[in-house]
């Protein structure tokens, strides 16, 4: 009985590290689209060219 819970108990660890990976990369892609998100005068420059 206390093999199966020690079983279990290493099947957890694995999955937190793996979420953990993911993360980080995602807040490094958060910075870069602030800035994208935040230039308005490019969305204009766009917008000017076209005309």
């Amino acid at each position: 009985m206390t093999s199966a819970s020690a079983s279990v108990f290493v099947t957890p660890p694995p999955l937190p590290p793996l979420l953990a990976p993911p993360p980080l990369p995602l807040l490094v892609v958060l910075p870069p689209q602030h800035p994208l998100s935040h230039p308005s005068p490019l969305a204009h420059f766009h917008s000017e060219g076209s005309m």
